[in-house]
């Protein structure tokens, strides 16, 4: 008993820090295993909110319990002042890292619940997560140095002037940068959009980028528009409100033809063609109106709707031609430009 009297004494000192870490890492495996997921299961699958936050939960408060049960047993135990004032520091950098990288999993998972809930923009789901998480990094970064006693204002200050030396240099690429942002914050298009700008280019939005937005045409050619172009821009976007739009065909018969024939030719023709195509909307009733009389005949147009801009090339074409072909069968003269000379005798 005597010879283990110096080990004892030894070892005493340690029992209260060593006590500390075996229960904290009890609580942070209790609180992992048992507490945590009977949270889960009383909240339920069905809210995604919850599920979110519990998750979370799950990979960083058993963390923060062994990290609260490290810095006790340090406090308690006999080191020196020096090595305690060493572990707390990393402790600290411990819990600020894993705070940090909480904060910022939370905001983009919670930015990608909202963007599954409402069906934001992709590309804006893209440049807002991101930003998100740049930002909360920053921050994290900077109260992790103020904490460990140094001072970030030389920092603020190097970076406000660096930044401003940036802005200079890339004023172009940051200016389409807000723009695009402003793109997606607006909502003027998406990608998979299909529009067309006032200087008269159109196409499917393939990508939103960081300096400019790729345009796929219908011939497969890819236009490369700068997002401060585009910002400024007059566009229409075929897509918005809904992707089905409204196609008009004008079309002109002689003087003499019999117009109530004329239009239920018209509107059998029209069904026909949205029957038949798979781009059209044969749920939305055709219509004839005749607009006006011109110097060869009387002119119509035949309205129909298309399920998106794409397929209006291919409605237009079938209805042009099965016009055509009706209208001669039936008798009905197609008025085109024509001049009548009557020559008086001398």
């Amino acid at each position: 008993m005597d010879t283990l009297r110096p080990y004892l004494a030894s070892f005493m000192p340690w029992c209260e820090s060593t006590v500390i870490l075996v229960v904290s890492a009890l609580a942070a495996r209790v609180c992992r295993t048992t507490l945590l997921r009977r949270l889960e299961e009383w909240i339920g699958k069905d809210a995604a909110a919850g599920q979110l936050t519990i998750h979370l939960l799950r990979k960083h408060v058993p963390a923060w319990i062994l990290l609260a049960g490290v810095s006790a047993a340090v406090h308690t135990s006999p080191l020196a002042a020096f090595h305690q004032a060493l572990l707390d520091k990393a402790v600290l950098v411990f819990f600020f890292v894993s705070i940090t990288f909480a904060a910022s999993s939370l905001v983009s998972d919670a930015i990608d619940l909202y963007a599954a809930s409402y069906k934001a923009p992709s590309a804006a789901l893209q440049v807002t997560s991101n930003l998100s998480q740049i930002l909360i990094v920053a921050l994290g970064g900077m109260l992790l140095l103020s904490n460990l006693g140094i001072s970030i204002t030389p920092l603020l200050t190097a970076l406000g002037v660096s930044s401003l030396a940036v802005a200079l240099a890339l004023q172009d690429t940051l200016t389409n940068f807000f723009a695009g942002i402003h793109i997606v914050a607006s909502d003027i298009a998406d990608v998979g959009d299909h529009i067309r700008l006032e200087t008269g280019q159109e196409g499917v939005v393939v990508e939103i980028g960081w300096r400019a937005t790729r345009i796929r045409e219908l011939a497969n050619n890819h236009i490369m528009v700068p997002n401060m172009k585009l910002a400024q821009s007059i566009v229409v976007n075929y897509q918005r409100p809904l992707p089905d739009i409204g196609v008009s065909v004008p079309m002109q018969v002689a003087f003499d033809a019999d117009l109530g024939k004329v239009e239920a030719i018209a509107l059998d023709v029209a069904a026909a063609v949205l029957k038949s195509q798979s781009g059209g909307v044969a749920s939305h009733p055709p219509s004839v109106r005749f607009t006006g009389f011109a110097e060869t005949g009387i002119q119509f147009s035949v309205n129909v709707r298309a399920s998106s801009f794409p397929d209006k090339h291919l409605i237009v074409h079938e209805l042009v031609k099965r016009s055509h072909e009706r209208f001669r069968k039936e008798g009905i003269a197609i008025s085109y430009p024509q001049k009548t000379v009557t020559v008086k005798p001398g």
